[in-house]
């Protein structure tokens, strides 16, 4: 299955002509401004970062290659904060670029994965875990001295992750399992039963944990939703969408504690009986590949792909429904940071 998805991008991700205008000089990245991750067309090396304003409605593109001289790498994975720096996973470059938050510059660059996806912190923020789409194990980072200090053996392509307490937790999309990982011991200790290929997993505000699953690729599977009690290790809340809606994105408003996916717009899920209550955003046309909530204003942002080779277009809404602002981001945007 992973050669296949690697198959179907090198088919659609084209490159682009890009006539942005960089402004010289440094990157300054202020309180409220939103980091725009730009994952850019595989094999192309048109990842970028991009800023964005909301209080003035403006965008500027590739801050990252302004301040640091060169491109980040190729396909621009996913962006995390730890202690003052932003952990930056560029998937098929197979690194880590580790950058200041204050202006965005390299500090420190961890090499030695095949295909990294996501990176989560255990409690102490000492070790960073590491997913992949074809190393067949996690990596074990120090944080300390950004280098990889072993590996653990887990079959299959391993995605999202989350922490609960000592144990990690982890989505793997080719075994329809939650896998269950002793933080401080570094190995497997069980596996949770669950449909196929969770594409989201999310620790929500309550302790549980909440798994979205699209089914097998090329199925008739119907997408589940379904939530784990983390002391039982089972699912103890599920249901399923209608059949050819594949929601992703899975997220929890910090405002609201509303429970939200992604699919052809925005769906609403209750947060405390775990019921689909409808769409709160209708996008028909639209390919949503990055969906996030600013946990100061409750704002989402919402980006469309449109066909993988144009800029993707990004939506604000206040309230969970209303149309704030929109503007133009890079290639492929699949999510924000908030400062």
């Amino acid at each position: 299955m992973r050669h296949s998805v690697v198959s179907v991008l090198l088919l659609f991700l084209l490159s682009c002509n890009d006539n942005t205008v960089i402004p010289p000089g440094g990157t300054d990245v202020s309180a409220g401004d939103v980091l725009v991750i730009n994952e850019g067309g595989f094999q192309k090396g048109n990842a970028s970062i991009g800023l964005y304003n909301a209080a003035t409605n403006t965008y500027t593109d590739k801050v990252y290659k302004n301040t640091n001289g060169s491109v980040i790498g190729d396909v621009l994975q996913t962006m995390v904060v730890l202690d003052g720096n932003y952990w930056t996973v560029v998937n098929n470059s197979g690194k880590i670029v580790i950058l200041d938050s204050a202006d965005l510059s390299q500090k420190y660059e961890i090499t030695g994965f095949k295909s990294p996806r996501y990176v989560v912190f255990n409690k102490e923020k000492t070790k960073a875990f590491v997913s992949d789409l074809y190393a067949d194990e996690i990596a074990v980072v120090n944080t300390q001295t950004y280098k990889i200090d072993g590996f653990i053996p887990l079959d299959g392509w391993t995605d999202q992750m989350a922490i609960i307490g000592d144990n990690l937790y982890v989505a793997n999309r080719e075994r329809p399992f939650v896998f269950v990982i002793d933080a401080v011991a570094n190995t497997v200790v069980d596996s949770i039963a669950i449909a196929h290929n969770p594409n989201s997993l999310l620790k929500l505000n309550n302790g549980y944990l909440a798994v979205m699953c699209e089914g097998r690729l090329g199925s008739s599977d119907m997408a589940q939703y379904q939530t784990i009690h983390p002391d039982t290790r089972k699912v103890v809340k599920e249901f399923s969408f209608e059949q050819g809606v594949k929601p992703s994105l899975l997220r929890q408003s910090p405002i609201t504690g509303n429970i939200y996916v992604a699919f052809k717009g925005i769906h609403y899920i209750h947060p405390v009986d775990h019921t689909y209550q409808g769409k709160v955003i209708d996008l028909p046309e639209s390919n949503i590949y990055g969906f996030d909530i600013d946990e100061a204003t409750g704002n989402f942002y919402v980006s469309d792909a449109l066909d993988y080779v144009k800029k993707s277009e990004v939506r604000v809404y206040t309230n969970g429904s209303k149309l704030k602002q929109q503007f133009t981001a890079g290639v492929i945007c699949n999510g924000f940071v908030f400062r």
